[in-house]
């Protein structure tokens, strides 16, 4: 039997068992044990994005003019994950981009 004890951030400690998944998600309450996007990307440093910046991301354009060590970085708009991005040869390009909006938006 093999058994999964950590992946990344995560640890059996903050697992949750299916019945308590699927007592929730017969409640509607599965958004209550949801964690944040960037709960599992906390070891990717943030790049803060402008507003318009962001939706070029989210549109895959490539950004230029930023400054970034070479790497990966998750893209943030003010609080909100815009994308997975590689900063390379002064380019900022989508590795994965996120469809997520603030409260105000929805």
């Amino acid at each position: 039997m093999l058994r999964r004890i950590k992946a990344g951030p995560f640890t059996l400690d903050s697992a949750i068992s299916l019945d308590k998944l699927r007592h929730a998600a017969n409640e509607r309450a599965i958004g209550s044990l949801m964690l944040p996007l960037t709960a599992g990307l906390d070891d990717i440093p943030a790049l803060p994005v402008s507003p318009d910046q962001a939706i070029a991301l989210r549109q895959g354009k490539v950004l230029t003019g930023i400054t970034a060590t070479t790497g990966l970085y998750l893209a943030m708009d003010g609080n909100i994950p815009v994308a997975l991005v590689r900063s390379d040869d002064h380019q900022i390009i989508v590795v994965r981009g996120f469809n997520l909006m603030s409260k105000d938006d929805e």
